[in-house]
């Protein structure tokens, strides 16, 4: 079934995810935004962004109606971040060096928590892509966490 693709990232279009709330501790004031892929920080109730093939990824922010998406977390902020798989949420999408990507392409985390195609280890999948895309923007995936 073909989605409509939000114009913001880290929309849930399908399905009911887990949600927890939990904090920014390290934040990049660019990038800590919806859309993103997060990992544990020092603690359990702590996040920051995941990075480039890494694993242990715990989730997406989702956006929060009561915060301006473009100004980003700040240390200490409470972030929604979802997690189950099957869910369909909006997630940014980051092209990298020529790797468009087709519906159903496993997608991995790549910097500042963007989602990318172009890995080949299975236990680093975060999900896969419910629309082609050649271009960087919003796009989106299926949760595979």
């Amino acid at each position: 079934m073909p989605y409509v693709t939000p114009s913001q990232p880290g929309v849930v279009v399908a399905g009911n995810p887990i949600i927890e709330e939990l904090r920014w501790k390290t934040v990049d004031a660019t990038h800590s935004i919806p859309g993103r892929f997060v990992v544990k920080d020092t603690t359990d109730s702590e996040i920051k962004l995941q990075s480039s093939g890494g694993a242990g990824t715990i989730g997406i922010v989702l956006i929060d109606p009561t915060k301006v998406i473009a100004t980003g977390a700040t240390a200490g902020d409470w972030a929604r971040v979802a997690h189950g798989p099957g869910v369909v949420v909006s997630a940014y999408y980051d092209k990298g060096s020529g790797n468009s990507c087709t519906k159903g392409d496993a997608l991995y985390c790549g910097d500042n928590g963007k989602v990318y195609k172009g890995s080949t280890d299975a236990t680093k999948i975060v999900a896969t892509a419910e629309e082609s895309k050649a271009a960087d923007g919003v796009m989106n995936v299926r949760l595979a966490i």
